[in-house]
């Protein structure tokens, strides 16, 4: 397994471990509804922004420095 695989799945592993707790602690205070709402609201903000940036790089639309450093980071 490369470097970059193995701290990938490391930090899969600390969201998903962390979403619990989240739910733990949060469920009390907001209810379970609420909280719900705001777990959907956030991810779908950060998928939005992902593919929107992602069009970015597609469509050639960021300057070509930009480009190639984001490019270089997410490959």
């Amino acid at each position: 397994m490369k470097p970059k695989d193995l701290l990938a799945l490391i930090l899969l592993g600390a969201l998903w471990g962390g979403s619990f707790l989240f739910i733990r602690v949060g469920a009390p205070v907001l209810g379970p509804l609420v909280l719900m709402e705001l777990r959907v609201g956030v991810a779908a903000t950060v998928l939005a922004l992902y593919a929107v940036a992602r069009h970015a790089l597609r469509s050639g639309s960021l300057q070509d420095g930009k480009r190639s450093s984001i490019e270089r980071r997410y490959r």
